[in-house]
């Protein structure tokens, strides 16, 4: 684990668990509540950076949206630590309260987080241009994860708002 990396996964944990979004022993089951928990904490990890917290992981877009290997061997590592005591130390740059309404809105479960996540990692390579984009993103973003298409449209436009094309979503 890098040096940025292992100085800001523990803390970031510690603030996802603080705000009831993650519980770090769940990290560890083999079960769905396992299954969800690593999930999320990916999800959780890959959108921070559009709030101005990037810990250095590279993405892939995999089955459930962006996979880090390198952060899935890192939170099986930490999840076994104890949590973090006192203050969590993140830079002053991360957009915390920003963050935790993006993803913390109503609604906004695994599926809801996974559509975003996927949003904006498309988000970053196709261009945008106009409400038709914003629907031809929709409906690949459908066609691509079935299991999610309920939140497609929603989370497409709250995402590219965070991207940097809020303009393109209104």
């Amino acid at each position: 684990m890098s040096l940025l990396k292992s100085a800001l996964l523990p803390s970031f944990i510690s603030f996802l668990e603080r705000h009831g979004l993650i519980r770090r022993e769940d990290l560890m089951r083999e079960d769905e509540r396992g299954f969800l928990s690593r999930l999320k904490l990916q999800k959780l990890v890959f959108l921070a950076r559009y709030f101005g917290l990037d810990m250095g992981y590279s993405f892939s877009l995999y089955i459930h949206g962006p996979y880090s290997p390198d952060l899935a061997r890192d939170y099986y590592s930490l999840a076994a630590a104890p949590p973090a005591e006192g203050p969590v130390n993140l830079p002053g740059a991360f957009r915390r309260e920003e963050f935790l309404s993006f993803v913390s809105a109503p609604g906004r479960d695994e599926e809801w987080l996974e559509a975003a996540a996927t949003a904006a990692d498309l988000a970053e390579v196709w261009s945008l241009e106009g409400e038709g984009s914003v629907r031809e993103l929709t409906e690949h973003l459908k066609k691509m994860k079935p299991h999610v298409a309920r939140h497609a449209e929603g989370a497409v436009r709250e995402t590219l708002k965070i991207v940097g094309a809020g303009a393109r979503a209104k």
